[in-house]
């Protein structure tokens, strides 16, 4: 399969009626696969309009939510994490699991 090494941290999309910080805590459930993560009540929000190529002239409207989070219950050595997507809108029944491999740095 492919291998892509990235450094970001956890993110995601927030579905429509969800609040910022459950999004964050499903975002870092769903990618490292903790159960019972502490985030702190605390945000930095940042506003930002970005321009995508495939619409020219027209704006969007990006808003960022970032808190802070525990760590400790993270392992100390590198781990993985498999993840089989559960979309609606494509049939992923046939698809192995996409699997994320975690280093430190």
């Amino acid at each position: 399969g492919k291998l892509k090494a990235t450094w970001q941290l956890v993110s995601v999309k927030i579905r429509q009626g969800e609040d910022p910080r459950a999004a964050a805590l499903r975002g870092v459930q769903f990618e490292v696969d903790l159960a019972d993560v502490k985030l702190s009540h605390k945000v930095d929000v940042h506003h930002e309009t970005k321009y995508a190529p495939s619409y020219p002239g027209l704006p969007g409207f990006c808003e960022y939510f970032t808190f802070e989070g525990d760590g400790s219950m993270l392992p100390l050595t590198d781990f993985k994490t498999a993840h089989v997507h559960n979309d609606s809108c494509v049939n992923d029944l046939d698809k192995p699991p996409e699997v994320h491999f975690w280093t430190w740095r």
